[in-house]
């Protein structure tokens, strides 16, 4: 039997069975990670997914996988998401460690409050993001297609129920103005294509952070574009092992400490060169 793994669409970019593996190591266990690329009809009926000890979620599964569990802990209320499933005594619980690992990945490019932020996409991870800025007192602003209005309009509502900030919602490509913090929760510039950027350049060229969710390729287009301008920007690697080594905490009580973190982010980075 099979014990844990990653469920989403369109995974071949992922890294997180080399990370999910590395991380058992240092805990000096042998478990399996295992990638399921799947559609939706299939995450209704695929029962092998359901008998993992526990599992990862990604897009496009991160709301979806809501209707299909039996328990979620508090903050998935918040976050309208979850990430993360551990199954136990035949009880599908889901959690979300995704706002730990944004955080942490934050806090290595940026060490002050950001009063206001310009947040791409209106996904799960999107969700996440709004919730633990808003927490933090920032404006946010959602950038989105016509076609994600009403889940930005979700996303807002939620927050406010919660006495959160209220959020702007403007078209992507129209956005204008300055921002302290750019958020890409979108998957533009996920590898193989790798040229996007998903919003305009001078929208980026006026932000003081660049937070890009992607994290393969090792640098991307964003990322790129922001850093040859001299503006503090990172990808999403060192929130993916953070939320991964969150995910282990909850499935095994394993603990990580921030030295684990950063040499498996550097190990996760020589991994992403030479794989892709």
């Amino acid at each position: 039997m099979k014990d844990y793994g990653l469920i989403g669409k369109n995974l071949k970019h992922t890294i997180s069975p080399f990370i999910h593996k590395e991380l058992f190591s240092i805990s000096g266990l042998n478990y399996s990670y295992d990638v399921y690329d799947i559609n939706e009809q299939e995450l209704e009926k695929n029962s092998e997914i359901y008998t993992l000890k526990g599992f990862n979620v990604t897009i496009p599964y991160k709301n979806t996988i809501l209707k299909y569990l039996d328990e979620t802990d508090d903050k998935v209320a918040l976050y309208g998401a979850v990430n993360t499933v551990k199954r136990e005594n035949g009880i599908l619980k889901g959690y979300n460690t995704d706002g730990y690992g944004f955080v942490k990945g934050l806090s290595k490019i940026c060490n002050r409050n950001i009063e206001n932020a310009l947040i791409l996409g209106a996904g799960g991870a999107a969700g996440v993001v709004a919730a633990e800025l808003a927490l933090s007192e920032t404006d946010i602003t959602f950038a989105v297609r016509s076609t994600s209005v009403n889940k930005a309009r979700d996303i807002a509502n939620r927050l406010k129920n919660f006495n959160l900030k209220e959020c702007l919602i403007k078209d992507i490509n129209e956005v204008k103005g300055k921002y302290d913090l750019i958020v890409n929760c979108t998957p533009v510039g996920t590898y193989p294509d790798t040229n996007g950027i998903p919003v305009s350049e001078d929208v980026v060229l006026n932000s003081e952070y660049v937070y890009d969710l992607v994290y393969n390729p090792k640098t991307t287009a964003l990322v790129k574009l922001a850093s040859d301008n001299g503006i503090k920007a990172s990808t999403g690697l060192v929130m993916l092992v953070s939320q991964a080594a969150m995910s282990q905490s909850i499935w095994l009580g394993s603990e990580f400490n921030d030295e684990h973190i950063e040499s498996l982010t550097r190990k996760a980075n020589e991994f992403l060169e030479e794989k892709f």
